[in-house]
């Protein structure tokens, strides 16, 4: 494995590893990357990166999980009247990918605990909301990461070899 510096399409320098061809899919890295926080980076080579994101995001989103005994995790829910109300803040969590989806299947049309108890709804509750939101927002902004630097990556070496 040898490096090289080479000036990246915006005029910088940038130390890139030389291979003969790179065959990733930057739109595969993109949703590796949401499937699973970190796997786009891992996709393309970025080991290291792939890991910290993985650890850094989905401990995020677990210890909001912890923190809201995982009831909170659904877009939809029964409120104490038996209606179904949407819940938005599923949009963010959605965004950790499976993590999220995976426990929302599960729960389905549950009525939370905080409901069974009265509605009285703990500060920590709220807490694990927000921690799992951010977490989601962003995932996606590290898989659309994954998917610029798997462009870059293809553009750089088709240059280089028209050189």
């Amino acid at each position: 494995m040898t490096f090289h510096f080479r000036k990246s399409l915006k005029g910088s320098l940038v130390l890139m590893e030389k291979e003969k061809n790179y065959d990733k899919i930057p739109f595969l890295a993109f949703l590796l990357g949401y499937l699973v926080p970190g796997m786009g980076h891992i996709y393309i080579g970025k080991k290291g990166k792939g890991l910290f994101f993985l650890v850094l995001l989905l401990g995020t989103f677990l210890f909001g999980f912890y923190l809201c005994d995982g009831s909170e995790v659904a877009p939809w829910q029964k409120n104490g009247y038996g209606k179904i109300e949407r819940r938005y803040s599923f949009l963010a969590q959605a965004g950790i990918g499976l993590a999220a989806w995976i426990p929302a299947g599960l729960q389905g049309f549950t009525i939370p605990v905080q409901e069974k108890e009265g509605g009285i709804i703990e500060p920590r509750w709220s807490l694990g909301l927000l921690y799992m939101m951010i977490s989601g927002i962003l995932n996606l902004l590290v898989a659309q990461d994954a998917y610029e630097k798997a462009v870059f990556l293809k553009k750089a070496l088709k240059q280089e070899k028209k050189e």
